[in-house]
């Protein structure tokens, strides 16, 4: 089932497509998430360290009080070796920040190819930015919705992958300056049973500050199959294979899911039609009334005395 942490149920979203991608959402009845390893083709901040998190992996979490007294404890004959990942911890400050930097980067690269993301804008009312950078030409939709639809439309039984979806808004920050929210007394997190998935997952959840304007929220959907990060752990395991989904279609309800349709600003009459026939045509998968389609607001005739 969604988790939405922090999120009033009652924010309004809303998500921009081209005439093809909603063609598609309707005939498909399913939402498009992205592999989170592919983000990166639009910012290249995507599921990057900001400075001070950066600094934190490579020096706080060796400097720890618990890392310490394993390195120190390397001494003890009767004690087993220590290894992050398949590199072992020796007690060389230089040799070892270098290979626990370069086997997170690894185990990072290789996670994100199971993690997918859907993008919503928050607010009420409609943005010209963005119409301008998620449509082409005058021939796109706008869907709102609601956190509350998307999670009811989203329901348990739907969502045969059987991967776990959360949704969180983006924290938007200056990557040289902003702190992810880790302290140095988290570091014994990373040497434990899946906190390090909470460290990957949650820098998903930041972008740098010039994307601010979007007001985005995430939905973020787990591969059922995510290894665990026992599986990670051995020298074995092929951390640059890249075969798995491109991308995931999750099942919704869409009369659920969709409380508007609204047209392009530019929109002209012949559009109208091609979105009210579509919507006729494929009313039978999704169940939406045509009274769900309505025009922009962005061109409406200004008040004037």
């Amino acid at each position: 089932m969604p988790t939405y942490n922090d999120i009033n149920e009652n924010t309004s979203l809303v998500r921009y497509m081209d005439f093809w991608k909603f063609e598609k959402l309707l005939k498909d009845s399913a939402i498009y998430f992205t592999r989170a390893d592919a983000l990166k083709k639009d910012d290249d901040y995507e599921g990057t360290l900001t400075k001070e998190l950066y600094d934190f992996l490579i020096e706080k979490i060796y400097c720890a009080d618990m890392l310490r007294f394993i390195i120190k404890s390397l001494s003890r004959p009767n004690l087993s070796k220590i290894y992050f990942g398949e590199t072992e911890i020796t007690g060389n400050m230089h040799n070892d920040l270098t290979n626990i930097r370069n086997r997170f980067q690894k185990v990072y690269n290789y996670l994100k190819q199971w993690l997918f993301v859907n993008c919503w804008c928050i607010g009420e009312y409609e943005l010209n930015t963005m119409w301008s950078s998620y449509t082409t030409k005058h021939e796109g939709v706008a869907i709102k919705s609601t956190v509350k639809n998307i999670k009811q439309s989203l329901r348990k039984e739907q969502i045969k992958e059987g991967g776990r979806i959360r949704a969180r808004k983006i924290t938007y920050c200056d990557y040289d300056e902003a702190f992810q929210g880790v302290t140095p007394g988290d570091a014994p997190l990373f040497f434990r049973l899946g906190g390090t998935y909470e460290i990957l997952k949650h820098m998903l959840f930041t972008k740098t500050r010039y994307y601010d304007t979007e007001r985005e929220l995430r939905l973020l959907f787990e591969h059922p199959k995510l290894p665990q990060l026992s599986d990670l752990l051995g020298s074995e395991i092929n951390l640059t294979v890249s075969d798995k989904d491109e991308f995931k279609l999750i099942k919704v309800n869409l009369d659920i899911l969709i409380s508007k349709i609204i047209l392009h600003p530019g929109a002209n009459d012949d559009f109208h039609k091609r979105v009210k026939t579509i919507v006729t045509e494929t009313r039978h998968i999704h169940n939406m009334s045509t009274d769900k389609i309505t025009v922009s607001n962005i061109n409406s005739s200004p008040y004037s005395l």
